[in-house]
């Protein structure tokens, strides 16, 4: 459940399998994922659903960084979704409630 990798796929090269850096301390049993595509000079991004809150990470073909970490579920994130715009983002727990984050650099 720890183990997960985001694939690079271009039809002119071979597929990138990148590892994502999930830590089993923090993020504790990951368990959903939205991309977010590349926009604005950012690399595509993925955020992460796990106990507690969400990960995000920035993907480029030599590796996968956290660069965020969202907390304040009191339990399983069982959903996330992204707006469109990709300025924020919501997350569905176990715990029964909802949260929606900001995206913006601080």
């Amino acid at each position: 459940r720890m183990r997960w990798h985001a694939v690079l796929t271009r039809p002119d090269r071979p597929d990138v399998r990148v590892p994502m850096p999930l830590d089993r301390l923090r993020d504790q049993a990951p368990t959903c994922y939205t991309f977010l595509p590349a926009k604005d000079g950012k690399p595509t991004r993925v955020l992460v659903g796990h106990y507690y809150g969400a990960s995000l990470f920035e993907l480029t073909p030599e590796r996968a960084a956290r660069t965020q970490l969202f907390t304040g579920h009191g339990g399983e994130v069982l959903s996330v979704v992204a707006a469109a715009d990709g300025s924020w983002f919501v997350t569905g727990g176990a715990d029964h409630t909802v949260a929606a984050w900001r995206l913006a650099d601080w």
